[in-house]
């Protein structure tokens, strides 16, 4: 019984030593080796313009609206209850085509980003693949 104990041992210890040897285990630091690629530096070029356009035209309509409810509420006391209302949906309009901007700008900034970054990301898996 003893023995084959020993042997059972021996067997499994043979296969483990087998499946670990045959294992490939690497570390790589993914971040690193992307900010390193001159693709990427240019892609991030890209966005962050696009960002500060998207940012400048966004702050453009708030201070466009900002100055214009400004302007009502000093006219308000002089005006009609009726006109009041108006200028009121008015302001009402431009916050929600504001809101509505900003999220045009986020969606055209993560697709943007997945254009700029599919070539990149294709690349270093390529990379990876073929040192692997």
């Amino acid at each position: 019984m003893k023995q084959l104990s020993v042997l059972f041992a021996a067997v499994l210890l043979f296969f483990a030593t087998g499946t670990v040897s045959a294992q490939k285990i690497a570390t790589l630091d993914v971040e690193s080796v992307l900010n390193a690629m001159p693709e990427k530096k240019a892609a991030d070029e890209k966005l962050n313009a696009l960002q500060k356009v998207k940012e400048s035209e966004i702050k453009k309509q708030a201070d466009d609206l900002q100055a214009l409810v400004q302007k009502y509420q000093g006219e308000a006391s002089k005006q009609t209850e009726a006109v009041n209302q108006q200028r009121e949906q008015e302001v009402q309009k431009k916050q929600s085509d504001i809101q509505q901007m900003v999220q045009l700008a986020q969606k055209d900034m993560a697709d943007k980003s997945s254009v700029e970054y599919a070539p990149i990301k294709k690349k270093f898996n390529e990379a990876v693949t073929a040192v692997a």
